[in-house]
């Protein structure tokens, strides 16, 4: 599957109350579709995962976009990582803590 990653911004946030992070958000190209507020987790257990935006309707709707398909998913963490690892100019640590 062919996906490009545009506009990456460095969050660095503090983890959540279940111990998750994002470390940045980013533009996601795939498939004639243009997905803005994808975002970069680090989850409690090191683990960097890619999720796409979510939020509510003026009614209170959930809207989502989630990436079902398990090795886009990763293809594109993997990818997210190398330009967040390649803005903040190291690798990510698994136990690496906000600045």
């Amino acid at each position: 599957m062919d996906f490009s990653l545009d506009r990456m911004v460095v969050v660095d946030g503090r983890p959540s109350r279940s111990g998750n992070r994002i470390l940045g958000v980013f533009e996601l190209n795939i498939a004639g579709l243009q997905i803005c507020g994808c975002s970069l987790v680090q989850r409690h257990d090191g683990k960097l995962v890619v999720n796409g935006p979510k939020g509510k309707s003026h009614r209170g709707h959930q809207i989502a976009v989630h990436i079902s398909d398990p090795e886009i998913a990763d293809a594109i963490s993997v990818r997210a990582t190398k330009v967040y690892e390649g803005l903040r100019g190291h690798p990510i640590q698994s136990t690496e803590t906000p600045e």
